[in-house]
């Protein structure tokens, strides 16, 4: 299965934020938008970053507090692992276990089209895996 299949069952809705922006302004958006990660983009197309709520807490746990002068390109993941929509599911999660990563943006053609998180790949994996034991019930009691 490609990543492009997956994406048809998921929200694509891509929360951004601009590297510029203060540190308050995307905890804002993180707590208002019940998500864990922003994707940090000038053009909403290039990927130049990845701000997650663990970047956040971690620079927490070893600063004690946030000043206000704070960017979030002060807090980034700058080097964002991404997978293009033509590549395998497979691969995607090989990737968040390799690198324990939660959230992989994705891209079409290069340009950034979604993120994929972890709940994403269980659900696609629980519903393939509910459409295979109906088939294989059918199978046996001689539906098919």
């Amino acid at each position: 299965m490609t990543i492009k299949q997956l994406l048809k069952g998921i929200d694509r809705r891509v929360m951004t934020i601009n590297p510029a922006a203060r540190i308050g302004k995307a905890i804002a958006s993180l707590a208002r938008d019940d998500t864990s990660a922003l994707i940090v983009t000038i053009d909403d197309h290039l990927v130049l970053g990845i701000l997650s709520s663990s970047d956040v807490v971690k620079y927490l746990n070893e600063h004690g507090n946030l000043a206000n002068h704070l960017l979030v390109s002060d807090l980034m993941t700058h080097d964002v692992i991404s997978c293009e929509t033509t590549e395998k599911v497979e691969r995607l999660e090989k990737l968040m276990i390799e690198h324990q990563v939660r959230h992989i943006p994705i891209t079409d053609q290069g340009t950034l089209c979604a993120v994929v998180g972890t709940l994403d790949i269980v659900a696609f994996r629980r519903e393939a895996a509910e459409k295979e034991a109906g088939q294989l019930r059918d199978y046996v009691s001689g539906v098919i």
